[in-house]
């Protein structure tokens, strides 16, 4: 991201601290407060207000230390899928919020809590070893009787 990390996680620790998670109520007060303190962050505003709209305080908060890591992917898979965030600007807003809650490393150091691997290639079976069609094989050369 563009802006300052720290100063982001120093103003979402002010935010907790003077208004607790009754200051989510309505996420106009969070926006509101982030726009007055990172005026040129727009985008990162926008990124940390839908992250806790998708209950990012409360999940992190509530959870310990070693499920803070699975927590951190599970939030930022739900702001990819439910409100279509690039999935680094995704990452960022939640490690942010953990951070800000003493959940987590700093986000310029953070391990995901599983490795993803892209699927294996499936490899095209070969075609002389296919002799009949069905619902459970592929198709090649009809069977016939000798």
């Amino acid at each position: 991201m563009d802006m300052n990390t720290p100063q982001a996680i120093d103003v979402l620790r002010q935010f907790t601290q003077r208004f607790g998670d009754g200051g989510l109520v309505h996420s106009g007060r969070l926006r509101s407060f982030l726009s007055d303190y990172l005026p040129e962050a727009r985008r990162e505003v926008q990124a940390l207000v839908l992250a806790a709209e998708e209950g990012a305080f409360r999940s992190l908060s509530a959870a310990t230390e070693r499920d803070a890591t699975l927590e951190v992917d599970r939030l930022a898979s739900n702001l990819e899928t439910n409100h279509g965030l690039r999935p680094d600007i995704a990452m960022w807003a939640v490690r942010v919020w953990a951070a800000s809650l003493g959940k987590g490393a700093d986000p310029g150091i953070y391990v995901p809590a599983t490795q993803s691997r892209p699927p294996a290639s499936p490899q095209a079976p070969d075609s002389a070893t296919l002799d009949w069609i069905s619902v459970s094989s592929g198709f090649g050369r009809p069977v016939t009787s000798p």
